[in-house]
Formats: C-alpha cells, sequence, structure tokens
C-alpha cells in the first residue's frame, strides 16, 4: 500500500507548502467578517464583538442544520403555527414562528436588540424542553449532545445597548446575505471570525490562538490517514480544525464523491486527494461502529473557555459530539491510568512557548517534571498518548532537532528508539509565528513502535 507520507519529498508539496498563509475561505467571506468587525466596534472589547458574531452565525447555522439535517427534521414543528411556547420573561405564550433567525432582517433596527435578547435567546437557552415536546419518544443522543451545546452558548447571551450603536440591522444583514450557506457548514468559519475581529489588536495570539493555515491541516490529515476504527485526538484543538478534517477525511474515504478539501483547495493537491480516495475507499461502517466513533472517535482540548465553546460549535455543525472537547490544560489532564496509549491519531500544533500553568507535571515525564519548554512536554505528551501502531503528526518549534538540553536528547532518543519517524519536513518561513519572531518550523511524522525504522525521511 502507499502511503501520503511516501510523496512528501515530490514538486506537488513544494507547489502546496508554497500557497498564501491567509486562512480564510475566500474574499467575500472575508470581507464580510471583517464588516461585522468594523460594525461591531463601539460594542466593545475585540473578545466581546467576536462572541456577538459568533452567537449570530450559531443562529443562522442553527437554522441551516433543521432545513437540511433529516435528524433535526422534527424540531421544524416547534417553529409552526400550531406550537406554542411560554416565554419566561413574559409568562406568556406564544408562537415560535418567529424564532429563527431569517425572521430577523424584518426587524426594525430599533427593536432587533429587544427580539434578542427578549424572546431569541431565552428560547435558544431552553430549547431541550421544547425539543423533547416535539419528539416521538426519546431525543436521539446526538441531537440531545448538540442543543446541550445551544443551551449552553445561548444562557448567558445579552447584547448590551452598545451593540446598537454599532447598527445591528446592518450586522444582520450581512450574516444573512454575504456569507454563503456552504461556507457555514464546511469551512472553519468560526475561527475566521476569530481571526478578522482580532486583526487589528495584534492577531489571534491575544487570546491564545495560533492557527494552523488550512493547506498544513489538510496535508497533515492526510499524512495519517485516519479511519473509522482510530481514536482522534487534538491536544490543543483550538477550533478544532484538525479534528473536523480528519473525520471529512474519514467521511470520504467511504463517500468519494464527498466534498473536501473544498473548492478553494490546491487544484493539482485537490487532484492528488481524487485519486486517492478513489483507490482508498472504505466499506461504510455497521451501527456499532459509528456509534463508537461519535462517542470516541474524535475528541480535543482546548485550554480557553471562549475558544472551546467554538471548537464545540465547529463539531455541532459537523454532526460530531460537542461533549467530546474538553476545556482545561492537557498537560494536567493527563492521566497515565487511563490514557496512556489510548490513541491512535493525533493532529496537532501546540502552543509552543506558552507560560505553563503548573511548575511541573510529572504524569508526563517523571525524569523531568520541572521541564519548562512546552515543546519538549507536548511531544512527550503525545508519545506517552500513542497506541502501539499509532500516528502522530506535530509541528515543533524550530531548532527543536537540534536542542541539545538533556530532555531534548532523551526525547529525540526515545522517538528513534521507541518509534519509527517517518519523517521531517521543514515548512516554509512565516507560516507561524513563534515566540522568536517568524522561522522554520519543522513537522514531525510518526508512528508509536512500528516496525524498525530504516530511517526518517527528511524534506523541506
Amino acid at each position: 500500500m502507499v502511503h501520503f507520507y511516501e510523496f512528501v519529498i515530490f514538486d506537488l508539496f513544494k507547489l502546496y507548502m508554497g500557497r498564501s498563509t491567509v486562512h480564510y475561505a475566500d474574499n467575500k467571506t472575508n470581507n464580510a467578517l471583517k464588516k461585522l468587525h468594523n460594525k461591531l466596534r463601539p460594542a466593545g472589547t475585540p473578545v466581546q464583538r467576536v462572541e456577538y458574531i459568533i452567537e449570530l452565525l450559531l443562529l443562522r447555522i442553527f437554522e441551516t442544520k433543521i432545513k437540511q439535517d433529516e435528524e433535526f427534521k422534527p424540531l421544524r414543528k416547534l417553529f409552526s403555527a400550531d406550537y406554542m411556547w411560554k416565554n419566561p420573561k413574559t409568562g406568556i405564550e406564544e408562537s415560535n414562528e418567529n424564532r429563527l433567525f431569517s425572521y430577523l432582517p424584518s426587524v426594525s433596527n430599533e427593536q432587533i436588540l429587544t427580539e434578542l435578547n427578549d424572546n431569541f435567546f431565552p428560547f435558544y437557552s431552553s430549547i431541550l424542553y421544547s425539543a423533547r415536546q416535539v419528539f416521538e419518544g426519546n431525543l436521539p443522543q446526538k441531537v440531545q449532545d448538540q442543543l446541550v451545546l445551544i443551551e449552553e452558548v445561548f444562557s448567558n447571551s445579552n447584547f448590551t445597548n452598545n451593540v446598537n450603536s454599532g447598527n445591528l440591522g446592518e450586522v444582520i444583514s450581512i450574516v444573512a446575505n454575504d456569507i454563503e450557506e456552504a461556507r457555514l457548514l464546511r469551512t472553519d468559519l468560526l475561527g475566521d471570525a476569530i481571526e478578522s475581529a482580532l486583526s487589528e489588536t495584534g492577531g489571534t495570539k491575544d487570546v491564545g490562538l495560533f492557527r494552523t493555515p488550512d493547506h498544513i491541516r489538510q496535508f497533515m490529515t492526510a499524512l495519517v490517514e485516519p479511519t473509522f476504527e482510530d481514536s482522534i485526538f487534538d491536544p490543543t484543538c483550538g477550533t478544532a480544525g484538525f479534528l473536523f478534517d480528519a473525520f471529512e477525511f474519514v467521511m470520504r474515504r467511504i463517500d468519494p464523491d464527498r466534498e473536501w478539501p473544498g473548492e478553494k483547495a490546491n487544484s493539482e493537491l485537490a487532484e492528488w486527494f481524487d485519486q486517492y480516495f478513489k483507490s482508498h475507499q472504505l466499506e461504510y461502517p455497521n451501527i456499532e461502529q459509528t456509534t463508537q466513533f461519535y462517542r470516541t472517535g474524535v475528541m480535543g482540548i482546548e485550554y480557553l473557555g471562549m475558544i472551546r465553546k467554538m471548537a464545540a460549535i465547529n463539531f455541532y455543525i459537523r454532526g460530531l459530539n460537542p461533549a467530546n472537547i474538553e476545556q482545561g490544560d492537557s498537560l494536567a489532564k493527563y492521566r497515565p491510568v487511563t490514557d496512556h496509549e489510548s490513541k491512535s491519531v493525533i493532529l496537532a500544533n501546540p502552543p509552543f512557548g506558552a507560560q505553563l500553568d503548573q511548575e511541573s507535571y510529572p504524569d508526563v515525564w517523571g525524569e523531568y517534571s520541572k521541564e519548562s519548554e512546552t515543546t519538549i512536554l507536548f511531544v512527550k505528551l503525545m508519545f506517552e498518548q500513542l497506541k502501539q501502531g499509532g500516528r502522530c503528526a506535530v509541528v515543533v518549534s524550530e531548532g527543536f532537532h537540534t536542542w541539545d538540553q538533556f530532555s531534548a536528547r532523551a526525547l529525540r532518543k526515545m522517538l528513534l528508539d521507541e518509534a519509527q519517524l517517518k519523517a521531517v519536513i521543514s515548512l516554509p518561513q512565516g507560516l507561524f509565528v513563534s515566540k522568536n519572531g517568524k522561522g522554520q518550523k519543522p513537522l514531525f511524522l510518526f508512528s508509536k513502535r512500528g516496525v524498525k525504522p530504516t530511517g526518517p525521511g527528511f524534506t523541506k
């Protein structure tokens, strides 16, 4: 069997890596997000503006989901003239016909704030109760998991009066008309929203988010070739780009006609993928396999609460389990008894150089428990979590393969002795911004305790 990683030296790789580092799905989406940012400027800090944008996008995404997703079809009854809902703010039973995002563009600019705060947000913050009234029998687990997320997002939603001064009517119009429906469900639109809103204040690093360009994510996903049998994990998942790309890769191996990596992908690589998926098709999994994959197949941890929420929304959009995104310090969360060799695929671009929460992490590496270099700690964490025969693709700090401290040398020896180091790929300068500025970063690809290596491949 020919593996994707065996092609890393070919010209297509160089062409693909040379793409622009801009993450946005397309110029139209980029311009729409920038307009949203500008219109909401009087509404508060960049982080507050991102929250407002995300909540409006989620309202539109929810409406798109109940139109397109058969599992959510019964929820359409909630918005019929026959269904009455008791508004907890007024105590009055009301019709829900006007509780979908598509109604908002018809509301006057002066009334939108009241409509959102008094009608929309109270309804969506308690939607589980209403959903149980329209489903026959118990709620399907997938629907329940996703509605729990909806309630979480809107439970504390409240647009302040400052939002009105940002012309909320125009904001609604931009969300309704300037973002294509396909962009809502097929791209990391939430990550784009963060990047757009924060671009004037030093970028996404202001909220601790260091995004990986789409083409790098897709390339790394192909290197590890995930399947339905895998447990896929990102210990520093951000908005979950690696995880939903891995999910889309798995799904396309079942359905070669599925759209991934999308129409905006590099044409040469897209052509290569077309050929790959035609010759590497998988049989459709049975119910047991799909249930297990939904429950434990794709998982991540994100440090920041706001970013974790957005990762969970990205899971919701794609029908994955939002509860599989945990919040916290993945280094501190690691428990050898339950987590050792528990994942078969790991994809990550950790926040190297970030400040550590703890002075030591003995569960990650007892011998070097007080190691302060996050690159070393995260790579060691991934090595510990990887199952025998599992695959890991991770971006590391520049210089990792030459650092001279004892811990770095011990970790490199571990990778060579106990893993099959398949490739070390030097990514182009400027793709990532590190603590030392812009510089080249290597991509390490390895599997754990596989066939004795004949020697890794090195390429630029």
